[in-house]
């Protein structure tokens, strides 16, 4: 029961995450970017915003999945030249992990500080 509960505010909460800013379009478009060169990245920065939205999944295995496959995104947003992204998307990788682990205990402290990390992962990734 506490698991749905807390998959509910984690898809609540990610979603959030995910969309905010999109409202204020004059306030986005003074804001830089978070990296420099998150312009110069290509296919792989498209790849990571589509994966962002497996987050969601709250399946013990497809959070696994979705961390192997952030892994892969950084290796190749670092390859494509951006150091900065593959760093946060490293971070964001081990942030889903975590949600995953913490799904396996009973503790519900466990889940709510994991999903504070994975939001707090969120925040520098440039999917809006």
């Amino acid at each position: 029961m506490a698991v749905g509960a807390v998959g509910i505010v984690v898809i609540a909460l990610v979603t959030w995450a995910l969309t905010r800013g999109d409202d204020d379009d004059a306030t986005s478009a003074a804001t830089p970017s978070t990296s420099p060169s998150v312009a110069a990245v290509g296919a792989a920065r498209e790849a990571l915003c589509t994966h962002l939205v497996d987050i969601q999944s709250l399946r013990f295995d497809a959070l696994g999945e979705v961390a192997a496959t952030l892994r892969g995104d950084a290796e190749a947003i670092d390859a494509e030249g951006d150091p900065t992204l593959a760093r946060d998307v490293k971070r964001l990788a081990r942030s889903v992990a975590t949600l995953q682990a913490a799904f396996d205990t009973a503790d519900s402290a466990d889940d709510q500080a994991a999903t504070e990390a994975l939001l707090t992962a969120l925040e520098p990734i440039p999917c809006t």
